[in-house]
């Protein structure tokens, strides 16, 4: 989260999206906007019971937590934006450890969720968006509603402002971890 946070806060600042100089500006900003009391609290992924507690009123969130929030409050309570200055979205990615010793299982298994009908139930579970083609089209025979959602199904227009970006590298990974943990306690 740290990464993709500085990331969106470097658009929102007028920059790019991939990780380069600014950086410690960036961390600066969030550091000088919990001193005065505007930024009241960083959290990791357990933002979700603050916004349902009413702790919280804005977060940087994920799509999926949103939809999954509304469908716990049986309302669409919880809205979800892109900034005109743009997001970055990410993705999880299969992988297949090298020397693995069942590799055509894994494969089989990759298979079997890129599969449409399986990658729209899923979607359907999980709420996140899913890259498989066709998908979209499997889950308008599960739910029209969750079909036309967009936040698990976006359209070009609702992407136009979101930007992909590369992964940290380790060293990029502590340093961003280290310096959030920094704002956490005040340091």
């Amino acid at each position: 989260m740290p990464g993709r946070t500085i990331k969106d806060l470097r658009l929102g600042n007028g920059g790019c999206a991939d990780a380069g100089q600014g950086d410690k500006t960036q961390l600066d900003i969030v550091c000088g906007k919990v001193a005065d009391g505007q930024v009241a609290r960083i959290k990791g992924n357990s933002y979700s019971e603050d916004l349902e507690n009413g702790d919280t009123i804005a977060a940087i969130a994920w799509s999926g937590d949103t939809v999954q929030l509304n469908l716990s409050a049986e309302t669409d309570k919880y809205g979800f934006f892109i900034p005109e200055s743009g997001t970055t979205i990410s993705a999880d990615s299969f992988v297949v450890p090298m020397g693995a010793t069942h590799k055509k299982n894994v494969e089989t298994l990759i298979n079997y969720y890129y599969d449409p009908a399986v990658a729209a139930e899923l979607a359907a579970w999980v709420n996140y968006v899913t890259p498989v083609v066709g998908a979209q089209e499997e889950a308008m025979k599960i739910d029209p509603a969750l079909a036309e959602n967009q936040l698990i199904f976006p359209s070009e227009e609702f992407m136009k402002n979101a930007h992909g970006f590369r992964a940290l590298s380790g060293e990029e990974s502590v340093k961003f971890a280290q310096a959030f943990q920094d704002v956490l306690l005040g340091a």
